[in-house]
């Protein structure tokens, strides 16, 4: 104990103020039972969390990663010296390992904080911030840096730096963007199931010019039911409007909007493009006036902030 070798000890006696020391053996089973070591299935969850575990041999609570709320006790079981860092950050515990597993045991543990809180906890790291606000992170890519720090100073108790903050934010961008390359690649099959479900219909997919592997740069789509439901009964208003794709990928959604009979609006067509610029509408344009006969506008009423 003196020379600091708590960590490579296979059986660790503590000593409780008032009360009778307890020794923790660390066991070599590596089963994926809630419990090592274990020879009465009888034991139920409720009798292990409440502490009733004097059977006849020892029995030792393993951590389960999918608890929203982890009770950490003494003696439980963690697989991998990394899991336990990762799930023990802020925690004053001491931990034991056993020379023939890989695993580890709380071995002490104290959760009633009674030193002045610290706001330069290491242990909250770019990493462990994207992991924890990874979703709403996606879900708010606004986000601000300020209020993000302000959030994490009253839920984790610690005070980050605004490069950690943007570090965090980036990993979560690169996840989600990394996530969404491989459905480029669909884009064509895509196309060709639109083209079979739909017959008649216009899609027409452009790629960038002169650069391989292929860089997907637009998408126009005009659904044949779209296209004879808006000549059979047409009035002669067209809208064009754009807006910014909000997450991971870039671009612009353009669409084309008219008038049923019944003054109602109604979809034509629509495209995906890298963004909203002269080129960009003219190519929509194009496509579209040529798709539903329109012409070269004339005697329609076109309502656009072009």
């Amino acid at each position: 104990m003196k020379s600091g070798q708590v960590a490579n000890l296979d059986d660790v006696i503590l000593d409780r103020p008032n009360s009778v020391p307890t020794t923790f053996e660390l066991d070599d089973d590596a089963n994926d039972t809630l419990y090592a070591n274990s020879s009465a299935e009888d034991v139920s969850e409720e009798e292990a969390s409440e502490g009733h575990l004097e059977t006849k041999h020892s029995y030792y609570l393993r951590f389960n990663k999918s608890e929203p709320s982890p009770r950490f006790v003494i003696g439980m079981k963690f697989t991998g010296k990394n899991s336990s860092r990762k799930q023990l950050s802020g925690k004053r515990c001491l931990l034991s390992t056993n020379s023939k597993t890989d695993h580890c045991q709380v071995a002490s543990l104290n959760d009633l904080h009674t030193c002045p809180p610290r706001r330069d906890n290491k242990l909250v790291t770019a990493s462990r911030i994207a992991e924890k606000y990874e979703k709403f992170i996606m879900a708010n890519p606004t986000w601000s840096l300020e209020r993000m720090r302000t959030t994490i100073q009253e839920e984790m108790f610690a005070m980050v730096s605004i490069s950690k903050l943007k570090r965090a934010k980036a990993i979560v961008m690169q996840k989600e963007l990394d996530a969404t390359k491989g459905q480029y690649q669909l884009l064509y099959r895509y196309q060709l199931e639109l083209l079979r479900s739909n017959p008649g219909s216009t899609v027409i997919v452009k790629k960038e010019l002169q650069l391989e592997p292929p860089v997907f740069q637009r998408m126009y789509i005009c659904l044949d039911a779209c296209k004879k439901g808006f000549m059979a009964g047409y009035r002669k208003v067209l809208g064009l409007d754009g807006c910014f794709f909000k997450g991971a990928t870039n671009g612009e959604l353009l669409c084309a909007i008219g008038r049923d009979a019944n003054i109602q609006m109604y979809p034509i067509a629509w495209a995906v493009v890298e963004k909203e610029n002269n080129g960009s509408w003219d190519w929509f344009c194009d496509i579209l006036f040529k798709d539903v006969g329109v012409g070269d506008g004339e005697g329609w009423v076109i309502i656009s902030d072009q």
